[in-house]
């Protein structure tokens, strides 16, 4: 038993005030991950948390598409630059748009998560299930 008459109050207060409080946003490492059936798997400290117990931001799923309206192109120099109507930056695997109606096209995101890739993971609030948030990169290489 401890002596000290404030230790199980001190406890008390610790143990309630992080009832209020939002889980933290963790750093995870994809500890597992394939394009054909879409699977995946994160490691967040002790625990791997599979696909089963993860949403993930739809924009990092392999394949993923976006139907976008209005789109206008201008090209030099055999590129083109696309100016969306979202201030968005992803790498784009590909475009299909149809110039002979109204502009709009989709756009298929290049997203490939492979193992080893650090991601921003919130769990909920009974940290039974994780949402991937992005993929995060160092500056430092």
């Amino acid at each position: 038993m401890d002596k000290n008459p404030y230790s199980r109050l001190v406890a008390l207060v610790r143990e309630q005030s992080e009832k209020g409080n939002p889980p933290p946003i963790r750093l995870g490492i994809i500890s597992f991950a394939s394009e054909q059936p879409f699977d995946i798997r994160v490691k967040l400290d002790d625990i791997e948390v599979d696909k089963d117990n993860l949403l993930i931001s739809e924009h990092l799923i392999q394949g993923y598409s976006k139907r976008l309206e209005k789109i206008s192109v201008t090209s030099n120099t055999g590129t083109a630059t696309l100016k969306l109507s979202e201030p968005q930056t992803y790498e784009v695997k590909s475009v299909d748009i149809d110039f002979a109606n109204d502009g709009s096209g989709e756009i298929t995101y290049k997203t490939d998560l492979q193992q080893g890739d650090i991601v921003a993971v919130i769990p909920t609030h009974d940290r039974q299930t994780y949402i991937v948030l992005c993929k995060v990169v160092s500056l430092n290489g």
